[in-house]
């Protein structure tokens, strides 16, 4: 059984490249992950963007 891995992706108004990051993570070959993003108070459409992928991502949103 392989060890699950853990995918923490920081980001603040990340959102021109944030779905490319877990488009390429969610594309790896290691199947027991999880992806968590930590928005740093975001104010551009990064919640958006992570809603998207409904299921696969875990998000954490705090004030900056």
């Amino acid at each position: 059984m392989q060890t699950e891995v853990s995918c923490i992706i920081g980001v603040y108004n990340g959102e021109e490249y944030l779905g490319c990051a877990i488009e390429s993570i969610i594309h790896q070959t290691y199947e027991n992950m999880e992806i968590i993003v930590v928005d740093d108070g975001s104010t551009d459409g990064t919640r958006d963007i992570v809603n998207r992928f409904t299921g696969d991502v875990r998000y954490i949103f705090q004030e900056n």
